[in-house]
């Protein structure tokens, strides 16, 4: 914990929990979730004329994540595509596919995966002080695929009226706290009240603190990886066989091999020929990775620039065993992208590096996040081929397994923190 203000007075604050979702956080509870529904946070009313994943009579169904193998099916696969999207470079804003609505489930159950609450432990310890579900501790679901201009149309204004209410009611105002991607979402939100719903005037009188926990407040390496290499490459252990090659000049003790273990898609299907287990691994990966290639948020999740300081690299590309190695920049990536004639992905970027989260939100913050787990922070592979192809590397540097430190440390500079 990196608090440098008192703690959090112990009277009762309004508290809203953020829907945390981000792309490495999607994980059954232990145990697997046995006996628990498998409701969570996005539902898709699918309304297409003959189409077989719309049903007769149309009504919202779980899409993300459905254990119901036809639903998985029609929610991801690319002749199917409900989750997919279309993104605006004009307005910066996406669309689903014609007469497929997708939206976030309401209440409690839009923080909930495999009938598993992410904030379980939260809410009991809340409860057991006093809090009350629904009065005082309150949930704020949000759809985490889109980018910031959707999120302005709809979640923003959604997300300002929970809190005026809240203060209304109570008589205090929020304390604010979200665990990953939810950090980032909720700085966002404040500079859009404060430039468009109030002013500072409205947060400073609604919203007594926010309570980031494990921010990438500036993206991270490991979301980079997914888009230019595929799903597949950003869940890949160090050590697994055909891998890139993983180094981490910085660990003590130096990073020994691992052991390999089965690629985490494989270990879902088990039990399926070995055939059929390794076309289904294609497929997935391949849906998969052309999914997150569409969300505005994978980009925004990808490092940006941080003003603060100098302009870093994040990418290294290998011209050949007698030429120099060429650096890209985070303010560079959009050029990386079209180089490997990803046009859209580059259009992508381009967006989410102009609306970066590293200033300071203007309101008390604690932060709160991990650090010394072995973590993505630097990717090289060869300027004339793909990311994932041999001579690929990944050096490992400090961070909380999933966000390198230089991000989750950008709120440790802000003077409300």
């Amino acid at each position: 914990v990196r608090d440098r203000r008192d703690r959090l007075p112990r009277d009762r604050r309004n508290i809203a929990l953020l829907d945390p979702r981000r792309r490495e956080e999607q994980r059954s509870p232990p145990g697997g979730g046995r006996g628990a529904t498998n409701r969570t946070d996005l539902q898709v009313n699918d309304a297409r004329w003959l189409h077989p994943c719309s049903p007769w009579t149309p009504t919202w169904t779980t899409a993300w994540v459905n254990l119901d193998k036809f639903a998985a099916v029609c929610a991801f696969h690319s002749s199917h595509a409900q989750l997919g999207l279309t993104f605006d470079p004009t307005t910066n804003r996406t669309k689903s596919p014609e007469h497929v609505q997708v939206r976030v489930a309401e209440g409690w159950a839009g923080l909930t995966v495999f009938g598993y609450e992410v904030y379980g432990n939260l809410t009991q310890r809340l409860e057991s002080e006093g809090f009350v579900r629904d009065v005082d501790i309150l949930p704020m679901g949000y759809d985490w695929r889109l980018s910031v201009a959707d999120w302005e149309q709809e979640a923003f204004p959604r997300f300002f009226r929970t809190i005026s209410d809240a203060v209304s009611k109570n008589g205090q105002p929020v304390v604010l706290t979200g665990l990953s991607m939810a950090a980032p979402f909720t700085h966002a939100f404040l500079r859009w009240a404060n430039a468009k719903r109030g002013g500072k005037s409205w947060v400073q009188k609604n919203v007594h603190a926010f309570v980031p926990v494990g921010g990438p407040f500036n993206g991270a390496v490991n979301a980079l990886s997914a888009l230019v290499g595929g799903m597949a490459f950003a869940y890949t252990p160090p050590g697994q066989p055909g891998a890139a090659k993983f180094t981490c000049p910085l660990c003590d003790p130096p990073m020994a091999e691992q052991v390999s273990e089965e690629h985490f898609v494989i270990k879902a299907v088990d039990g399926f020929g070995a055939v059929l287990k390794e076309l289904l691994m294609d497929w997935l990966l391949t849906d998969f990775t052309r999914l997150a290639r569409e969300f505005p948020s994978s980009y925004w999740m990808s490092p940006g620039v941080d003003d603060s300081i100098p302009d870093r690299s994040y990418v290294t590309l290998q011209h050949g065993p007698w030429a120099q190695p060429e650096e890209i920049k985070a303010s560079g990536l959009p050029s990386l992208f079209r180089r490997l004639l990803m046009h859209d992905e580059a259009e992508h970027m381009k967006y989410a590096l102009s609306v970066g989260t590293i200033e300071d939100p203007g309101v008390p913050t604690h932060c709160i996040y991990s650090h010394n787990v072995r973590t993505f922070s630097h990717l090289t592979f060869p300027a004339g081929g793909a990311f994932a192809e041999i001579g690929a590397s990944v050096e490992i540097g400090d961070g909380d397994g999933t966000v390198h430190s230089e991000s989750l440390s950008v709120c440790e500079r802000w003077k409300s923190t």
